[in-house]
């Protein structure tokens, strides 16, 4: 269905007002004997029941809600959960790409799932969006085997072997090196990678990334947004890379230049994300208000008082029980095993609290946000670190649409930390 009206600015346009009568036949279909459907316009947002009668003027007057691409309140299905109809729900590794994805299941579209089905559709120009072409690029690897009539995929073994990487604490060499060892040893027409490197690009979009950033290694500053091209303190006038003697002072190529402090910041938008789109968790997010024992007694935050005066401020946030109350705590700790090497690394965690007290504070659950590097504590400026966090806090203040696996539908989700 053609949907470029809903970007026509002229809301008069007879192209515009077309579209809108098409639209509302469209909904009709999915709910024929309904009197009343969700109004798509820039007023009601998908929040209000209207008659059928005035959408189209609600349309006209008051725009569509341009960002409303996919109508998913209306009878259409989310695109990605097309993609994954006949994947086999009993395989581990298809459910994990399924969860990482955010992809639901369906059972009753018929479409050419497999790899070479995606090929077949870009040849047509189907417009995939990135995210699909990563899903489909793992599928790929999900279909190649191991060496020829093996029980292992390429993807589901390397998932296993750098699982126990992390596990045992394997070193990047030492895994390398037990590659080229499984190499010789396979037999011939293996597709092993031959490096760390090589796997952690198979699965590259599996993972959640993160951001380096430059800092003032004074505290000062650090090189985000506005003064991202800046390259000394402005502040302390501190250089933003390291000085070395007899170096020139213009280097051919800014990748050659080593800068005076990095720290890593893991984006928090995606990571809350995953605990809706996963099975186990989409569910457990909401234990503060349709799981607590309410008796008086003080089992988790959302017994406190701070928790109800936060409700009574903010009814709107409170009404969405899938809207994520975030904790914050941060300490240092030395990253070697010597205590005599004085350094102090500081990592900046994020509790979801909307999870249940055995779940929350515990380690799979607890978020990476920053990580801070040394020699010495941030102390006083740690706030400085806090930018890009502060930035994701105040979109997610708004709302982000995130797909809710345990009921199969997008919905706006906010965040606030207390």
């Amino acid at each position: 269905m053609d949907k470029s009206w809903i970007n026509i600015l002229n809301t008069l346009d007879p192209l515009y007002e077309n579209g809108a009568k098409e639209f509302l036949h469209f909904a009709s279909l999915d709910r024929p004997d309904a009197s009343a459907i969700l109004c798509p316009c820039r007023k009601c947002r998908n929040m209000k029941f209207v008659r059928k009668d005035l959408i189209v003027e609600h349309i006209v007057v008051d725009g569509f809600l341009t960002s409303y691409t996919s109508w998913i309140y209306h009878g259409e299905e989310l695109f990605l959960s097309k993609l994954v109809n006949q994947l086999d729900k009993g395989d581990e590794m298809q459910d994990m790409l399924n969860e990482a994805f955010g992809i639901p299941p369906t059972s009753f579209v018929d479409m050419d799932t497999s790899a070479e089905g995606f090929d077949r559709s870009n040849q047509h120009n189907m417009g995939f969006d990135k995210k699909t072409e990563e899903f489909f690029c793992l599928l790929k690897e999900e279909e190649r085997e191991l060496y020829p009539r093996n029980k292992y995929s390429l993807l589901s073994f390397l998932v296993r072997l750098l699982h126990l990487k992390c596990l045992n604490g394997w070193s990047n060499k030492s895994f390398s090196m037990l590659l080229e060892l499984l190499k010789d040893v396979l037999p011939e027409g293996e597709t092993l990678p031959k490096s760390f490197y090589d796997s952690k690009k198979i699965i590259k979009d599996l993972g959640l990334e993160y951001k380096k950033i430059h800092a003032c290694p004074n505290d000062c500053m650090i090189y985000w947004n506005e003064t991202k091209d800046r390259t000394s303190c402005k502040y302390c006038k501190a250089p933003r890379y390291k000085q070395f003697k007899g170096a020139s002072v213009i280097s051919s190529s800014e990748t050659s230049k080593i800068p005076s402090k990095v720290f890593r910041y893991f984006p928090l938008i995606p990571r809350l994300r995953r605990l809706f789109m996963s099975a186990k968790t989409s569910t457990q997010m909401r234990w503060h208000a349709e799981g607590r024992t309410r008796d008086g007694v003080m089992r988790h935050p959302a017994d406190s008082v701070a928790w109800r005066r936060f409700d009574e401020a903010h009814t709107n946030f409170a009404r969405d029980p899938r809207n994520v109350r975030l904790g914050l705590a941060s300490d240092g700790f030395s990253p070697f095993k010597s205590m005599s090497i004085s350094h102090s690394t500081w990592p900046i965690i994020l509790i979801p609290y909307n999870l249940p007290p055995w779940l929350c504070m515990k380690q799979p659950y607890m978020i990476l946000s920053t990580i801070i590097d040394g020699p010495h504590a941030p102390g006083n400026d740690i706030d400085v670190y806090l930018q890009p966090l502060v930035d994701e806090l105040k979109e997610l203040w708004v709302g982000v649409a995130t797909y809710d696996i345990s009921n199969n539908h997008m919905f706006q989700m906010r965040a606030a930390l207390l």
